[in-house]
């Protein structure tokens, strides 16, 4: 297999589950000899990602608030200089900005999601659903997935934590 350039795109990078998954996710595609990127407003765990030899961009996307949404057109730009295989993004408002960037872009890396819970909001969660394939961390996840968001169960692997 050829070596992958994975970007994953998440709020920040202080304590929680995918926070760590983050982290340990960077470091095993860097031991496999893949180039990670994390692109997020920083936090304790930047330094390990860059220790562990990833490359951490900080982009200001954990703001829940439509200007977040301007930061699309500089996403676009990361993505065009960095040319990434696979873009997984963790977090909704981190995919709604990389939603509007794709949208201005001609050719698109594959895009993963991973689900990490159930979500209160479908319309604003929607997005999640719309990659080329998503991750669950349950069968109640993935099964709410299908339900909910009307994805084929084939687009989804389910991952237990």
């Amino acid at each position: 297999m050829s070596n992958l350039k994975v970007v994953q795109l998440l709020p920040e990078l202080n304590i929680g589950g995918v926070e760590r998954g983050t982290k340990d996710f960077s470091k095993a595609l860097i031991d496999k000899g893949h180039k990670s990127i994390v692109i997020s407003n920083g936090g304790i765990f930047e330094k390990d990602i860059i220790n562990d030899g990833g490359e951490h961009i900080k982009l200001p996307i954990h703001k829940k608030n439509p200007h977040a949404l301007f930061l699309s057109k500089q996403l676009k730009s990361i993505y065009e200089r960095e040319k990434p295989d696979i873009v997984h993004v963790r977090s909704r408002m981190p995919a709604w900005i990389n939603f509007l960037a794709f949208k201005k872009m001609s050719i698109k890396p594959l895009l993963v999601s991973t689900f990490h819970g159930l979500y209160s909001t479908p319309f604003y969660s929607q997005v999640m659903a719309k990659v080329d394939h998503t991750i669950a961390i349950s069968n109640t996840v993935q099964n709410d997935i299908v339900d909910t968001y009307k994805a084929s169960e084939s687009m989804i692997t389910t991952i237990r934590r």
